[in-house]
């Protein structure tokens, strides 16, 4: 993993472009940043109630805009 993913992948959730709904439930849940949440198994952030499957979506899809710079930050 190169140093601007990891970057991103540490910065606060609230200051990256992902939609207000994930921010909000992710931070009032306790995460900060998407590593946090990554560290988690896909199997085990399916079965927490609050993370839905448009909200793994949101996140694979910046994942992959952000290691393809296509979107995401810079």
């Amino acid at each position: 993993m190169d140093a601007r993913v990891k970057k991103i992948l540490n910065s606060p959730i609230y200051l990256l472009p992902l939609s207000e709904n994930f921010k909000k439930l992710t931070i009032q849940k306790g995460y900060r940043t998407l590593n946090e949440i990554m560290s988690m198994p896909i199997r085990e952030l399916m079965s927490l109630n609050w993370f839905t499957s448009d909200m793994l979506g949101e996140l694979g899809e910046f994942i992959y805009d952000t290691r393809n710079n296509t979107g995401g930050v810079d």
